[in-house]
Parts: C-alpha cells; structure tokens; sequence
C-alpha cells in the first residue's frame, strides 16, 4: 500500500486554528481596548477641561 502524499489541510485542522485564534482573539480584545480607554482618557479630561475654560470666558 502506498501512502499518498498530503498536499492540504483537512477540514479539522482549519476549524482547529479557527477556534484558536477565536480563543486568542476573546482573551486579547478586552485588554486592548482598556489600553485603548486608558490612553485615551488623559485627553479626553484635557479636552473637557480646555473647553469649560474657554466656554467660562466667553
């Protein structure tokens, strides 16, 4: 018996990466958006601070 040779992926090793990127990609969402928020919320007091003190001299 000769063995064939493999010249693609089965459909169980696609669905196998699909579900571990899927994993990867639930555990690294939320930290970077909370990096995206906490970056972002230094200006985003700056900006409401800058624009209270220009609406006060108006």
């Amino acid at each position: 018996m000769k063995l064939r040779k493999r010249n693609a992926f089965t459909l169980i090793e696609l669905v196998g990466v699909l579900v571990i990127m899927a994993i990867i990609a639930l555990i690294v969402t939320p930290l970077v958006m909370s990096i995206i928020v906490a970056s972002l919320a230094p200006s985003v007091s700056e900006a409401t601070t800058t624009a209270t003190m220009l609406s006060a001299r108006l």
